[in-house]
């Protein structure tokens, strides 16, 4: 044996394929090949983990409350990571698979919707984080 997978499939959407492994005392992370769920991968284990293993602290994160110019649908049993714009005074959730590289680039940030919420609807008030 190579090494040793500790995880393969994360309860997140998208971004469900990645994987976390060690090869001897290596991590190792197997990204999702869409390229949505690829980024979704990169931002929250690896670029995380990295901070982790240099002892880099988090940078501040810009939390906005907006409420929803649409419904956002959602997975039960998956963290979901929906793209948003601004429209106004209120946040509208693009469209868009996880091949659709254009949805994280026009994104101008994201609302995380929990694991046990099938989403949220028009007008309900969610918190926004920035894409910096």
């Amino acid at each position: 044996s190579l090494g040793k997978l500790l995880v393969h499939g994360v309860a997140v959407r998208p971004g469900k394929p990645t994987a976390l492994g060690v090869i001897g005392k290596t991590p190792v992370v197997c990204l999702p090949g869409y390229p949505v769920a690829g980024l979704v991968a990169l931002y929250f284990f690896v670029r995380s983990g990295i901070r982790k293993l240099g002892s880099i602290p988090e940078p501040p994160v810009t939390v906005l409350r907006k409420r929803l110019a649409a419904k956002i649908s959602s997975k039960i049993g998956y963290v979901n990571f929906i793209r948003v714009v601004f429209e106004g005074d209120k946040v509208r959730p693009l469209t868009g698979k996880a091949e659709i590289l254009s949805s994280v680039a026009k994104a101008d940030g994201y609302v995380l919707v929990p694991e046990h919420i099938e989403g949220y609807d028009e007008g309900q008030e969610v918190e926004v984080f920035l894409i910096e």
